[in-house]
């Protein structure tokens, strides 16, 4: 399995909270992304066996 890293430079202001809550929003949006692939060539799939 790979590795993804990110680095983001956020404010000093910014709270650990907020900082958690953007940690937590950006990993969900990049499983959404990465799922799409599977959810469409799985559509394909059952398509095909039809």
């Amino acid at each position: 399995m790979g590795e993804i890293v990110f680095k983001l430079t956020i404010p000093n202001e910014w709270d650990e909270d907020l900082r958690k809550a953007l940690e937590r929003k950006l990993i969900v949006d990049v499983i959404e992304e990465l799922e799409k692939p599977i959810e469409e060539a799985r559509k394909f799939e059952e398509i095909i066996k039809r």
